[in-house]
């Protein structure tokens, strides 16, 4: 299968979950890509794609850490993909940690996630849940009611 996971940035990337899930797929035989929110390619004229980051051909890192180092290498494949030759899209970009000068970004991975899975696309975690989550009222809408019971009180406590 083709993964390809979103990040913030692969300069900042630490060897943690992320980088962990990436090396085992790669390690089961999966073709695996990085990206950001900022290397989506959109435009009315041709498919929604990604420009992305692969190993360097005929590598096989043994850990996190060697996988993350293969992957800020110099030998590291960059490629476009189009959404259409991908089979999933993990989003574990936080759009939290977005800088002030990248406003735009927070919430760039949920949006182009949602153009993703309307190409068919396997998006983890769903663009469509996550957008619902980014506007607190309806998020809580959905809640079962004893929950949101107990977040209104809790609220009212503070």
């Amino acid at each position: 299968m083709k993964i390809c996971f979103i990040i913030n940035s692969l300069e900042t990337e630490k060897p943690k979950t992320s980088v962990f899930i990436m090396t085992k797929a790669h390690q089961r035989g999966h073709e695996v890509y990085v990206a950001t929110v900022g290397d989506f390619s959109f435009s009315s004229s041709a498919p929604l794609g990604l420009h992305c980051i692969g190993l360097p051909e005929g590598e096989n890192p043994a850990n996190a850490e060697e996988f993350l180092e293969q992957l800020k290498s110099e030998d590291a494949r960059k490629t476009r993909i189009s959404a259409r030759e991908l089979d999933v899209i993990f989003l574990r970009n936080n759009p939290t940690e977005e800088e002030d000068s990248r406003k735009w970004a927070e919430h760039a991975g949920v949006a182009f996630g949602r153009m993703m899975q309307e190409e068919d696309v396997l998006v983890l975690n769903d663009a469509f849940a996550l957008s619902h989550a980014f506007i607190d009222k309806l998020y809580f809408e959905e809640l079962p009611e004893e929950i949101k019971l107990s977040v209104y009180n809790y609220q009212e406590q503070r």
